[in-house]
Formats: structure tokens, sequence, C-alpha cells
């Protein structure tokens, strides 16, 4: 259905997507003069899984306007044994859009609509269909119920994420406007088309200039969700304002054409980890507190106890054992995966703790743990138990140290703050970089770093540059650093499947920088905050599904961009030890 239109004619497809293999069809049909369509039942007790993923694919068919080859449409059902074959399902612009959002890493190039994943990403993709779910109904066609609804969004005081049931509602229109259209050569698709071509730009009641330009309606909502920053924003804006049938819509132009919602959280929200089942700890300084969420944003119950005092970091091991720095009490706290503490009442204390902040696991399996004030570095076995002395490892050019990651072969680099610089150290705790650390390549405050598939070191600067060094320290980036893409003062930083860095800025935005160090965002980066928060954004983390989760500090919140990033293996120390590629 195009809204309340019907679409006859079209043909229907039900697919089970694939892993490690192309997509398979299972069953086909043709919509009737009503938009009917029967496929005859889904075989989940017969020929596959009950587990086993199901989407519908839509295409071609007629709204009145005469036969549109240009239309694309499509609808996750989610798992069979969750798909109740008594009930209709219905295929929309909405469903369409939530797919190409929410799925946006699993689409593989081919004739048919393929959602597929790597033979060892089906958590991801189940992930994935899980958000999609999320985002829109497929027995309505429209946005689901855990989205405000339009009487809610249009009321003073809106909700949070309205402006995501905005977008999804005005991406939704503009595929409409072409569904209803005589197809690729009608004005309604050229736009549409043109528009969501990556590096367009207007020219007046249309775009040029872009690359890339899709020839059908699921093609282009892909387009948008893959490139937020290089479409034509105002362009796709325009196209959508011709059609009113999804509601609410946006009012105007957005910032950029990302997915994003906000979920509530502890207080001041800091380090933000994944684990391997896509569940999201999120450490609250101000509650003492680790809030959890499902890889879908469900809150799971908050975790307290075990020594949290002032929690800053969080980092997950390859048991989803977490462990946090309490830069309060000087301790570790470590809790095993379903929040259960394990170190005690105080926490793990000695081995040098001092006002630990930054933490991460070692491929060995150690903790290594920066302590800000102290000038030093902690490390403590897999049992809690310290590996430092009392005085911890210093030396190296530590300087009010803040972040660290540990490389592939075991390395630890940590960014100092004052130092404008980054430290190594080996496995053992020896010092690598000289009494000054590693220099150069545009450190201006660094705060963070995140390590990347070839053992490159990324560094968050707070002085709006991010700096890359080679896995023996020398300088990667430009005397200034990577610059541009809408840095603020950014503050936390995460590498995904590709490579790509994606930094949290103090402007209520994320920036994103390609594995060259090409900024992706725009100037301004990608973000709704500057409409609904007033927070920095601290903790950041990429998931299997290409979601990018990053706290909200003052708001309290965590937002996820959807599908924004290439998946990443979790936690981020089995991505270490196992490649990123989920």
């Amino acid at each position: 259905m195009s809204g309340t239109s019907p679409v006859a004619g079209a043909v229907v497809k039900l697919f089970k997507a694939g892993s490690g293999a192309p997509a398979s069809q299972l069953a086909s049909g043709t919509t009737d003069n009503n938009g009917s369509f029967n496929l005859g039942g889904l075989p989940c007790d017969q020929s596959i899984a009950s587990s086993t993923l199901l989407y519908l694919a839509v295409s071609g068919g007629d709204t009145g306007a005469g036969p549109n080859p240009a239309t694309r449409l499509v609808a996750t059902l989610g798992p069979c044994n969750g798909a109740d074959t008594g009930k209709a399902w219905m295929v929309s612009e909405v469903t369409t859009a939530a797919t190409a959002w929410a799925l946006s890493q699993f689409v593989v190039a081919g004739e048919d609509v393929n959602l597929q994943s790597s033979s060892t990403n089906a958590v991801g993709l189940a992930h994935a269909f899980a958000t999609a779910a999320t985002l829109a109904d497929p027995r309505t066609g429209r946005v689901s119920t855990s989205l405000p609804t339009s009487g809610q969004c249009s009321a003073a005081g809106p909700p949070t994420n309205c402006v995501a049931e905005e977008k999804l509602d005005s991406l939704a229109n503009a595929l409409a406007a072409c569904v209803r259209s005589t197809g690729s050569a009608s004005a309604q698709c050229a736009r549409l088309f043109a528009c969501a071509s990556a590096g367009a730009t207007v020219a007046g009641d249309s775009c040029d200039g872009g690359s890339g330009t899709p020839t059908d309606t699921f093609a282009a909502a892909l387009s948008v969700a893959r490139n937020p920053g290089s479409i034509s924003t105002n362009g796709l804006f325009l196209a959508s304002s011709a059609v009113s049938t999804y509601q609410p819509q946006l009012a105007a132009a957005p910032h950029d054409w990302t997915l994003a919602r906000t979920f509530a959280v502890g207080s001041a929200p800091e380090g933000v980890a994944i684990d391997s089942q896509g569940n999201v700890w999120i450490v609250d300084e101000n509650w003492s507190a680790v809030s959890r969420l499902t890889a879908t944003g469900t809150a799971l119950p908050d975790i307290s106890g075990g020594g949290l005092s002032t929690p800053l970091s969080v980092a997950v091991d390859e048991a989803d054992n977490a462990w946090i720095s309490n830069s309060a009490n000087n301790s570790v706290s470590k809790f095993d995966s379903g929040g259960n503490p394990l170190s005690g009442g105080t926490g793990y204390t000695g081995g040098g703790l001092s006002t630990p902040w930054g933490i991460t696991v070692a491929p060995s399996g150690n903790i290594w743990v920066v302590n800000h004030n102290a000038n030093s570095i902690t490390a403590l076995d897999p049992s809690g138990t310290p590996l430092s002395g009392t005085t911890g490892y210093t030396g190296g050019g530590l300087n009010t140290s803040e972040g660290i990651a540990a490389d592939q072969s075991g390395k630890l680099w940590i960014a100092n703050l004052d130092g404008d610089s980054v430290s190594a150290f080996d496995s053992g705790g020896k010092p690598i970089s000289g009494p000054t650390g590693y220099r150069g390549g545009g450190f201006s405050g660094p705060n963070f770093d995140a390590v990347d598939a070839q053992g490159n070191i990324w560094v968050c600067n707070s002085g709006d540059a991010v700096t890359e060094l080679s896995p023996a320290g020398a300088v990667l980036s430009p005397a200034s650093g990577y610059t541009g893409g809408g840095l603020f003062a950014p503050f936390g930083i995460a590498v995904d499947g590709a490579g790509n860095a994606w930094l949290g800025n103090q402007a209520e935005t994320v920036s994103e920088f390609s594995s060259a160090g090409v900024p992706l965002s725009g100037d301004r980066g990608f973000g709704f905050f500057v409409q609904e928060l007033d927070s920095s954004l601290r903790g950041i983390a990429v998931d299997a599904s290409g979601n990018v989760w990053v706290s909200a500090d003052i708001e309290n919140e965590v937002v996820e961009f959807i599908g924004a990033a290439n998946p990443v293996r979790t936690p981020i120390v089995a991505a270490i030890k196992h490649g990123f590629a989920p």
C-alpha cells in the first residue's frame, strides 16, 4: 500500500535473509486491484527454522497513474516463529524507510532486495531486524508504537524522538510521491532519485551533481541512509513536502538525514561499551551506577554495588564481564554479563589506582587503567589482582592522561591531555615512548583514543582535530591533524568495521572520518541535538548492526544513530583479537 492507495499488479516476494550467502526466495505472488496478496502462509513449521528472519519485497505495480517499474517497497517481518500467519502484512513507504535505515549495512547488491550478513554476524543481523520493528509496524504499515504519536509531536513540549518519527514519515512521503507516479521519468521520481544521490545539490525544484543515482524507491531510501550528509538535505525535504500522507512530517529541512533516537539512562552518563549480545553498558557518574540497554534500546535493570563510586569508563571482556573505573574511591568494579557484582563491596584496589579514568581489556585478558592525576597506569589480571606495583607503571610521557586503548600486539596507547601527546607501553608495563611521548600530527588536548583493524591509533583532540599514528608511533595525520566534519571540542572516539572514526562533540553532534582521514559528516557533524538536547556527547561505541551509541551527559540520555556505521565485532577486545568485521 501507498498510504491508503492500493498498489495493484505488483510482484510480491517473500525472502529469508541470508547468513554467509544471499537471501533466498520462499514464495511469490501478485497484488490484486485492492493491493492484497496471498502467499499461502509462512513455512515456519515446514522447511525453514523458526528463527529464520523473513522479509517482503514488492516491485512494480500501479496506484492509478499507470504501471510504475520504479516502485520497490520492503518490510521486515522478523523471525519466522514470531510471524502470525493469521494476520495481514502491510508493505509501505514507512516500512521501506525503516528497513533502509536499520538494515543499511546488510543490503547487498543484486537483482532483488538482498538482505544478508556474514556467516559470523547472525546476532548483528537479528538485532537490525529487531530495530526495524521498533521503527515501523509491518502490520499497519505505519510507524511503530514505540515512537511518539502525531498528537504528542504537535503538542507544546513534544517528547524526544519526534524528530526521528518526522524523518521516517518525511522520507516515506518522498517515496510515496514517486510510487504514485508513472515511474522514473516522472517529475516526482526524477526529483527523488536526483536529490537522494550522494553529492547532489538543489537546482530549482530538483537536484543535480550527484553520483550513484538510484533507480527505484528502495534504492533511494538506502542512499539516504548510507549518505546522510552528502545527499541534498534541502532537495530531499522538498521532495517529501509534495505528499502529506504520513504524519508527523518535518516542517523544515533537517540538519542531516541520519536517523537517531534517544533513551533515558541514569545521571551524567559517561563511558559506553557493548557486549557480545549487543547490550549497551553505560556508566552513570552521578548515581554511581551502571545503566544497561538491550540492542533495541529496552532498559535492563540498573546495576549498583561492586564498589561503584563516581564511575567514568567501562570496558567489556570476551566473557561479557564489564570492568568499570571508579574515580572517587580509586578502584575498579567488575560485573558478570547479568549485572551481578564480582568485585566485592569496595571494588578491586591497589596496583597504583589513583583517580582512575580510561579502562581497556588487552588481548591477554588483563585490564589496564589510566590514573588521571598520578601520571601512571595500572594493570589487573582477569581476577582483579594487581599486576603493577603500588605506584603503577610510570614514564613514557604520561601527563594528565584520560583514554587508553590496547592494540593487537598487546601494546597500550594512552592519550595525554596536558602533554599533547600519546604514550605507549608494552604488555608488561614498560614504556616504549620517550619522556615526552609521541607528538605531532595535530595533538591538541588529546583525551581518548581507539585502535583500528590495522593497528593504527586514532586520537580524539579537544582542540577540534583527530590524530592518527602508525603501530610504531609514526605520525600519519597532517601537522594540524584531520579537521572539519563538524568537530567541536570532541570527547570520545570509536572506530567502525570500515576503519572510519566516530567522535562525539560538545556541540551535541557526532563527526565521522574515513579511514583516510576525510570528513564524511558535514561542517556541523551529524545529529539533531541542536533541536532537542543541551549536552556534550561523551562515551561512544559501534555495535554489530552498525548502530552508533553515544552518551549525552546533561540530558541523561544515550543516543543511537541507527545503521550509520560499518558493523563491528563486539566487545571491542574481540575485534582487536579476531578482526573488526563481525
